[in-house]
């Protein structure tokens, strides 16, 4: 099995089994939504994402991203997203696929979050 060097991580694919999806084999998360913001499916990294997005104390939720991104669940939607989360930023393409009924968020970086606080000019 191959490792693949991040900025931030050493990061193993998830093996594949015989039955799962492509999707479930990749190392970014990758979640489906209806057009009312319901989870019809998400990969394991996807899941771990969403978890951690639930339980952090400040209440921030899918709704809240998704309050943040209201375009995100509109027909012949393709942006990019970003959703800081805990110490890391995610990157997220988004596209809507109308006739299937559904929206992706394809995960495809993710970085340590910077705080700049502290730093100004000298004077």
């Amino acid at each position: 099995m191959e490792t693949y060097k991040t900025e931030t991580a050493v990061v193993r694919p998830i093996p594949r089994e015989e039955n799962s999806s492509y999707t479930d084999c990749m190392i970014m998360p990758v979640i489906k939504l209806d057009f009312n913001g319901a989870i019809i499916s998400s990969n394991r990294p996807g899941i771990v994402f969403l978890g951690k997005l639930r339980s952090l104390s400040s209440g921030s939720s899918l709704s809240d991203v998704l309050h943040n991104f209201p375009d995100i669940l509109t027909p012949h939607c393709s942006t990019d997203i970003s959703v800081s989360l805990e110490k890391f930023v995610y990157h997220f393409s988004v596209v809507s696929f109308d006739e299937a009924g559904y929206v992706g968020l394809y995960g495809y970086q993710i970085r340590r979050s910077i705080s700049v606080t502290g730093y100004g000019y000298a004077k």
